[in-house]
């Protein structure tokens, strides 16, 4: 299909992947706050932290409003993508120690055209999760990359007082 003139078919077609891809992070997420459930963990994630991921990528948590609306920015530092070394905004939700946050792949100096969704949960002071990205365009859910991330925190004595600051 060819959505370069974005006829109806064409949005429908990427309202469908992207419904299909938030379905899925959704199904995951519920299976593990359920196992993590049973195992009693209580503690929960925070605003004002800052989490890197195994290939460096950070995670800012710069605020959760009381009905656990998540807001920050994501620092991409992984090969063999672009958009790296620059803030994209994130928003997300957090509850408990579940956690779901995304990026749109845009900000004042590059786009990227596509979207990546994080699904996860907090335990053992880390955020373990599951991705995927669909990019503009996309026509079939075989198209949509996938992976798993794990970040831990930052506890960096200069990054803390820094996000805390950002947050006053």
């Amino acid at each position: 299909m060819n959505c370069k003139n974005l006829s109806s078919s064409c949005k429908s077609s990427r309202t469908t992947v992207f419904l299909a891809v938030l379905f899925s992070a959704l199904i995951t997420l519920l299976a593990s706050v359920s196992a993590i459930a049973e195992k009693g963990e209580t503690t929960s994630i925070s605003a004002n932290t800052q989490w890197i991921n195994q290939l460096g990528s950070t995670l800012t948590i710069t605020s959760i409003d009381s009905t656990g609306l998540l807001t920050g920015s994501y620092v991409n530092r992984a090969a063999g993508y672009p958009c790296k070394d620059t803030d994209y905004p994130v928003t997300g939700w957090v509850d408990g120690i579940a956690i779901v946050f995304n990026t749109l792949w845009i900000n004042s100096t590059e786009s990227c055209h596509s979207i990546t969704a994080w699904t996860g949960f907090y335990y053992n002071n880390e955020i373990s999760t599951l991705w995927q990205l669909v990019a503009d365009g996309t026509t079939s859910t075989s198209q949509i990359s996938t992976g798993s991330d794990t970040f831990t925190q930052n506890t960096n004595a200069a990054v803390v007082p820094e996000l805390k600051n950002k947050a006053d």
